[in-house]
């Protein structure tokens, strides 16, 4: 099941598409078009454990996924520069302020849903289909993240306090918050000023509640999808 590229325009492709009796290099399912491999697969690829089927053919499907077909601004890019979500009904090509309400409010599933930190990296042809809305399997440039909704209420309760903008800077260019998304991961001490406005007792609290999850992928997703809160 893929739920990507039946959304995705089979006219933007610019590589031949052969009648065939074959099987797809990437899926093993039974073919009766697709493009060659060797049209598709760059030399820069590296994936190379996903093509598990003898075959010079991958599917239509596939080749939706990793060439560009997307009509953009400035000609066209390919799913892998950008987040998403996809359902039966809709793909949406995801901004990053939207993703996080996003993955508390899944509105359909079957559903697949991705999120890159680089636009670099091919992601669509790799993304599970999942069928639970409250724990569901997400797709990054760092490999799956299984995110679990009651777990992620509770990091994004403490993290969303932390990364408010200071009550006295809301008027500022710059919008500071309280503490950075470096020191909301840990990997940097906040000041005794930092510590000192946002509550010293309050501080310590949180900080042991958000140690109990720092350093999972799941937690580095939160806060790379957080959102400063004004």
């Amino acid at each position: 099941m893929n739920l990507i590229s039946k959304h995705l325009d089979k006219k933007n492709l610019k590589l031949k598409v052969y009648q065939v009796d074959s099987i797809c290099a990437f899926t093993g399912i039974k073919i009766t078009e697709g493009v060659l491999m060797k049209d598709l697969i760059k030399k820069t690829f590296t994936d190379k454990e996903l093509i598990k089927f003898n075959s010079d053919y991958a599917s239509v499907d596939i080749a939706l996924l990793i060439e560009e077909v997307i009509k953009g601004e400035k000609g066209f890019n390919s799913m892998r520069n950008y987040s998403f979500y996809a359902d039966e009904s809709i793909l949406e090509l995801l901004k990053r302020e939207n993703i996080l309400e996003l993955l508390l409010s899944i509105p359909n599933k079957p559903f697949q849903i991705g999120v890159t930190f680089s636009n670099k990296k091919h992601l669509a042809y790799k993304s599970p289909v999942n069928f639970d809305t409250n724990n569901f399997q997400v797709i990054t440039d760092l490999g799956i993240v299984n995110f679990e909704k009651k777990k992620s209420v509770q990091i994004i309760d403490i993290a969303q306090k932390w990364y408010t903008v200071l009550l006295d800077k809301k008027e500022t260019a710059a919008l500071p918050t309280y503490f950075t998304k470096e020191q909301i991961k840990g990997l940097s001490n906040p000041n005794h000023k930092q510590i000192e406005a946002y509550g010293l007792q309050k501080y310590f609290k949180d900080s042991q509640e958000l140690d109990k999850f720092r350093r999972t992928a799941l937690f580095n997703l939160i806060i790379h999808c957080l959102n400063k809160k004004v």
